[in-house]
């Protein structure tokens, strides 16, 4: 919800409170008379204007009214010609201060499984192919360029590191669903939203044959890549690494986010 539409709500409390506070003659007890009244909302705006709407027409300890979703884009309001004044500014400012709304958008996530260690001195080069960055080596492929800025940032906290890529994986989800992938070394499952230009995302990523697997939630920018790292790997070493010990190596999770246009 935007500031704006934030502001929106206030008004509407301030409104359909304002009668409500004047103070007068107290006339002799009588319920007020109840009409009902239909408003167009913004589209897409139905279900967020009816909570709004049900929130406001509590005051006090009294309920001043009802609210329900009607057909086309509209909210439907019971409740006396006094309150029905409030709801229809707050109907007009709404309009004026809601941003347009798409349907579900499709977020795109892409997944990079890799097994590292630290690179020692002496120790005999990989075959090709490689790719070389600042303080870190790919072995195994010429490819990731994606990815130089963030293993190049893992390399400058823990010195110079040897990667070898397990698999990439990439999975496009739309609006509240759940989508997967599963490859030949790991698996994926998520379901992401956005907002504005963030996405937020539920993912469960395992690792094949082995007990990794991380479940987390994560809000990631549009190209932004997050690097999560899990010390030990209890997998089969890849070729690159072979006779490594579990302990020596570490394994990463790396996770970019697109919006698909």
């Amino acid at each position: 919800m935007t500031n704006r539409t934030i502001a929106t709500a206030a008004l509407l409390t301030a409104l359909l409170l304002a009668p409500a506070c004047w103070r007068g003659p107290a006339p002799a007890p009588q319920e007020p008379q109840v009409f009902l009244r239909t408003y167009q909302v913004p589209p897409g705006y139905e279900d967020e204007a009816r909570q709004m709407l049900r929130n406001a027409l509590v005051i006090g300890d009294k309920v001043q009214g009802s609210v329900s979703v009607g057909p086309s884009g509209t909210v439907l309001v019971v409740a006396p010609p006094t309150i029905q004044t409030g709801v229809q500014a707050f109907v007009e400012q709404l309009k004026q201060a809601a941003p347009e709304k798409r349907g579900p958008q499709a977020v795109a996530l892409d997944y990079w499984i890799l097994v590292g260690r630290r690179s020692a001195p002496g120790r005999p080069a990989a075959s090709e192919p490689r790719r070389e960055g600042p303080g870190f080596v790919v072995l195994g492929t010429d490819g990731l360029p994606a990815l130089d800025a963030a293993l190049g940032q893992v390399a400058a906290k823990q010195g110079p590191t040897e990667f070898s890529l397990l698999e990439h994986l990439r999975v496009t989800s739309v609006g509240d669903e759940f989508a997967s992938n599963n490859g030949r070394q790991s698996a994926v499952r998520q379901r992401a939203a956005t907002s504005a230009a963030d996405v937020v995302a539920e993912i469960r990523l395992g690792v094949n044959r082995t007990p990794h697997e991380l479940n987390t939630r994560v809000v990631l920018k549009r190209g932004q890549v997050l690097v999560l790292a899990e010390s030990g790997y209890a997998g089969d070493p890849p070729a690159a690494f072979a006779g490594a010990g579990r302990d020596d190596l570490t394994l990463y999770y790396v996770v970019a986010a697109d919006l698909p246009a």
